[in-house]
């Protein structure tokens, strides 16, 4: 994405943008941001290139979770330095009930501007605890702290800190706050949940916890007829227990992607006709490797028909399967559920069968286990 700037709004930063003209080194940096809403892992180099343009010692990237009045996630992007690590670490095991941005951004859901020189200067109203950490742990002289407006409950904040006094420097709060301001914005576009009213298919977006957040006219029509799922107490839930527990499990997980490694999950429900659910997530992501729990995205498929498997030598003959892949992949038109119990139920390796599937679902032009159990529940109807 490449971005358009206002040149009078960036001509604005004196000492950064010298007569108009912009730097192309900042331009870089901002397209970088927006790469990210794409490519999260690109965030990383913004804000290092961020760092090093500015002049500045090192910039940390927060979220701030509204909900839990926490800090979830901190990140450093500077010097690679165990020093700095080991105050980052400190900071969030043991010095978060100290840190005086988190009440100032809980108070400002709007977002704001810490400036911790103008703290100690004019009011001295900073904990000495907090002026050791910062000046003593982390080598600062001077840090300002931009926080976003209150997004589905989070904010995310971005702390551009510096190590030479007299402090920051007029042009460094300025690309500061140019560079917040499109961080910002990108995080909102990347945040930005789907418009699922006019979506073809049942849709329902639940937080890690179940809560119903969004549900489109044919998701509640689907709950009425179909007696897998239903809503109670605004939650989506499974009516059997086994279900129940599956789904509960599932969703968390898929809220949860940084620690669960999950990024799409299917699930059928063992009641009624056995609807099927696909989980993808709409997390709130700064790099590859942090977020705080964000929010599940679940479609409601079609189910295949209830029907014995397919044979093996229809398999065999429409896509030129092996006798071996045949056999697994017709289970996926009958009762099992996952490639485990298919696996089992022809007794084969669980390593083994996933070799296989690779091949199957390439053979038969499908992306996964749900679209091959589609394919042949249409084979069973026709």
């Amino acid at each position: 994405m490449v971005v358009m700037l206002n040149l009078r709004e960036l001509g604005q930063w004196k000492g950064v943008f010298l007569n108009g003209l912009i730097p192309p080194q900042v331009l870089q940096i901002i397209n970088k941001i927006y790469a990210g809403i794409e490519d999260s892992t690109v965030w990383d180099e913004a804000i290092r290139d961020f760092v090093t343009y500015s002049g500045g010692y090192f910039a940390l990237v927060g979220l701030i979770d509204h909900r839990a009045k926490d800090v979830p996630f901190t990140s450093l992007a500077g010097p690679e330095t165990s020093r700095l690590e080991t105050a980052n670490l400190l900071h969030r095991t043991e010095l978060l009930p100290i840190d005086p941005g988190l009440p100032y951004a809980l108070a400002r859901p709007d977002g704001g501007n810490f400036r911790y020189r103008q703290q100690t200067e004019v009011d001295g109203s900073l904990p000495g605890d907090w002026r050791d950490f910062i000046e003593g742990g982390l080598g600062s002289t001077d840090y300002s702290a931009r926080f976003s407006g209150c997004e589905q409950g989070l904010q995310v904040s971005l702390t551009l800190h510096v190590d030479q006094p007299p402090g920051l420097t007029r042009a460094q709060q300025g690309l500061h706050e140019l560079v917040f301001r499109h961080f910002e914005r990108a995080m909102r576009l990347r945040m930005r949940p789907p418009h699922i009213a006019e979506h073809g298919d049942p849709q329902v977006i639940v937080d890690a916890f179940g809560r119903v957040l969004r549900i489109n006219e044919k998701a509640v029509r689907a709950l009425e007829v179909d007696p897998a799922l239903a809503m109670r107490n605004a939650r989506l839930v499974a009516t059997t227990s086994r279900d129940a527990v599956m789904l509960a499990g599932a969703i968390l997980a898929i809220c949860q992607p940084h620690v669960s490694g999950q990024s799409e999950r299917y699930l059928r429900m063992t009641y009624g006709d056995g609807l099927i659910l696909r989980l993808t997530p709409l997390p709130f992501v700064i790099d590859k490797t942090c977020l705080a729990r964000g929010h599940c995205l679940i479609d409601f498929l079609t189910p295949p028909a209830r029907a014995v498997p397919v044979a093996s030598d229809t398999l065999i003959g429409l896509f030129g399967l092996t006798r071996r892949e045949a056999a697994l992949a017709s289970r996926f038109s009958g009762p099992d559920n996952s490639l485990r119990d298919a696996a089992q139920a022809v007794e084969m390796g669980y390593e083994t069968a996933r070799f296989h599937m690779r091949s199957i679902l390439e053979k038969c032009a499908v992306a996964n286990q749900v679209e091959l159990a589609q394919l042949l529940g249409r084979l069973t109807r026709s």
